[in-house]
Parts: structure tokens; sequence; C-alpha cells
């Protein structure tokens, strides 16, 4: 089983040199190029990176006081051993809105908790999520806003909540019963 705590303090900074709005976007990108992609069987949730050359408007984009995130949702048909795809669904999703408003680190830490969060949750997702989703669907970013949150551990455990990524999970009756 996956440690909720060891999982949301992967890559997290510890030392105390202030991030900078550049230094966020390349720390956001390496925790997302690291952790995606997440799923089950018929549904995979990626991370699409910008080329080397950061020219295309993809991966970790910082707009308008926001960051953004290029995700990309895809939905499979399984049969027996066999994967087909049957749906890519493929948008930016605002990881941060009003972004100077809040710090670069707690920035990353919520991007870190829901990382692991969606870790954790993608065990139990139901079946065919990625049928009736978007990628936005994924990422509840008002989380952010909670000020009780400040370490990845503190959004981990905010974002699994039955209103946010635990709707999407299968519930805890149907999972005892599958086990």
């Amino acid at each position: 089983m996956i440690d909720p705590q060891s999982t949301a303090d992967e890559g997290h900074m510890t030392d105390e040199v202030p991030l900078t709005e550049q230094g966020l976007r390349a720390a956001v990108h390496e925790a997302l190029a690291a952790r995606l992609p997440v799923g089950t069987g018929d549904t995979t949730l990626q991370f699409v990176p910008a080329p080397d050359d950061w020219s295309r408007d993809t991966g970790v984009v910082l707009r308008d006081d926001r960051m953004l995130a290029t995700l990309r949702l895809i939905s499979w048909d399984v049969d027996g051993d066999t994967r087909q795809i049957n749906s890519i669904k493929e948008q930016q999703v605002v990881l941060a809105a009003g972004i100077s408003s809040h710090l670069p680190e707690r920035v990353l830490a919520c991007v870190q908790g829901w990382l692991a969060a969606l870790e954790l949750s993608a065990r139990w997702w139901r079946p065919a999520v990625g049928e009736t989703l978007m990628p936005h669907d994924l990422y509840p970013s008002r989380v952010l806003n909670l000020r009780s949150a400040e370490h990845p551990t503190d959004f981990a455990a905010a974002f699994l909540q039955r209103s946010r990524l635990g709707r999407l999970t299968i519930p805890r009756e149907e999972k005892s019963s599958s086990d």
C-alpha cells in the first residue's frame, strides 16, 4: 500500500532558498513528469511536457497570474490483455489561480499533495472514469485556498475528501467485498 506521508513528502523542497516563479514552474514540471502517468486499466492521466526549448504552450505555463499544466486523460477499451484507445482528452488545467497571492512553496506543496492523492485514489477509480470526465475534473483547484493546508500531506488529505477526488472512487463497501 502507498503511504500517504512518504508519497506526499517525495520531492518536497527542504532547503530554505525561496522559489522564484520560474523555479516554481520548473519544480512543478519536474514533479508532474516524475509522478504521472497514473491510472487504472481503463483510464490513464498523463502530463504533457513542453519540448526542450519550452517554445510550445504545453507543460507548465505561467500566464495571466495563473499556473497551468497540460494534462491528457486517456480512456481505454479493455478486452482481456488487449487495450485500445477509446478517447483522448487533452487540456490545460489551472493548478493555481491568483498565483501572485500565494507563496511558491505553498503552490508546490499543493501540487505535490495532489499527486500523492491522485496516486492513492487512482487505485480505486470507478470503471470508465476517463469516459465521462475531462482532465480538469481531476484537479479541484480551490484546495490551494484552504487556510489549514500547508504541507503536501495536508493538501493530499484535502484532495482525498469525498467531495473532491474521493467522489471518483469505488465506495468503501464495494472495495472490501472485492478484496
